[in-house]
């Protein structure tokens, strides 16, 4: 299937889903806001990248995450005394709940799982479990907190990315 596609300079260009990567992103490294470099659907590129690449990740997560890794290592792995460790984990996984917001329910819950996952295995191994991590990793979550308050006008949204949350039904 082919469509047209309109480049940045305003041209109008053919783009064979099945067969070509978007030339939209072909040959540049902006964040993409038009979909894939590979059409997900029609393309064997994109299809390996949303059932291999993707899966694959998720599944070394989960497995990392769970009774074969950490969990096998320390059952309480993901109970904190530290207030700050606790502080962390309750608010991170407010704005997981908050932004996540796909329509789709179970593509909402398995991506905020994923995301709680990741989350989880963070705050164990850089700030419960390893002192190296966690005496470094402190100080520089202060650091970028302020780093990003002082360059708060760099780290605004897009126009697209304005509008994929509002039709997500999502105020930042």
């Amino acid at each position: 299937m082919v469509v047209p596609v309109k480049l940045a300079n305003g041209q109008t260009v053919p783009w064979d889903l099945a067969n070509d990567p978007n030339p939209v992103y072909e040959g540049n490294n902006q964040s993409r806001e038009a979909g894939f470099l590979w059409n997900c659907y029609k393309n064997p590129m994109g299809r390996f990248f949303q059932e291999t690449i993707k899966n694959s990740i998720v599944r070394a997560i989960e497995i990392v995450h769970g009774r074969k890794g950490i969990l096998r290592y320390d059952k309480q792995a993901y109970v904190y005394d530290d207030a700050r460790l606790q502080l962390l984990d309750r608010e991170v996984s407010l704005l997981i709940e908050k932004y996540v917001v796909d329509p789709v329910i179970p593509a909402r819950e398995r991506k905020r799982a994923m995301l709680n996952q990741i989350k989880d295995i963070a705050l164990f191994v850089a700030g419960k479990e390893d002192i190296y991590y966690r005496s470094h990793g402190i100080p520089l979550l202060l650091e970028f907190a302020h780093f990003m308050v002082d360059n708060e006008q760099v780290f605004q949204l897009t126009e697209a990315e304005r509008i994929r949350l509002e039709k997500d039904g999502v105020t930042p």
